[in-house]
């Protein structure tokens, strides 16, 4: 099942959006892009304390494909369901600077 967001430009079921405090005022929310939103729930966001990196939950999954057209062991499927990539929620992390909030 494919959740969208129900603010505008979001990319699937929860997306993270960043806004400023310009002159006295908030501006818009603008979604930060596709190098973080995918369809799946993006969340909980932290900056480094240097400001560098950007700190992220996602419940995106990395599947390989060949593996996903046969039987699983017990043990490969083990190792899959307690591996990252899983649809449970990992931890990313991205350079600040890749975003270019600042345009």
């Amino acid at each position: 099942m494919n959740i969208k967001s129900s603010r505008p430009g979001g990319a699937g079921a929860m997306d993270i959006y960043v806004s400023a405090h310009r002159n006295g005022r908030w501006e818009a929310p603008r979604n930060v892009g596709s190098a973080i939103n995918t369809p799946a729930a993006e969340l909980w966001t932290a900056l480094s304390p240097d400001g560098r990196y950007l700190f992220f939950n996602s419940s995106r999954k990395i599947g390989d494909p060949a593996i996903e057209q046969k039987p699983l062991t017990y043990s490969q499927l083990i190792k899959k369901l307690r591996g990252a990539g899983n649809g449970s929620t990992d931890i990313y992390r991205i350079e600040l600077s890749a975003l270019k909030l600042g345009q």
